[in-house]
């Protein structure tokens, strides 16, 4: 999922993977204010002013997903309780 086209389609991309990093802010003088706030901790942790390179969690490309459902046991309970 990478957005909305136009016409409200749904649009894809291909990525290599995913980067994440976490920030734990320490609000600044005003609380309301995001651009007072500092960085208290961080992961990975911070090298110097900006924050360290993040690992990337990566997989083997695809082009469909395998349908694979699961459904808990009160479902077939369910499907026979209404099948009369």
């Amino acid at each position: 999922f990478s957005g909305f086209d136009g016409n409200s389609h749904v649009t894809t991309s291909s990525s290599d993977g995913v980067e994440i990093s976490v920030f734990g802010l320490k609000p600044g003088a005003n609380a309301a204010d995001m651009g007072s706030a500092t960085v208290a901790s961080s992961l990975p942790a911070m090298n110097g002013a900006q924050g360290a390179k993040p690992r990337l969690y990566a997989w083997e490309p695809w082009d469909s997903v395998k349908l694979d459902p699961y459904v808990e046991k009160a479902y077939y309970a369910m499907q026979k309780e209404f099948a009369h």
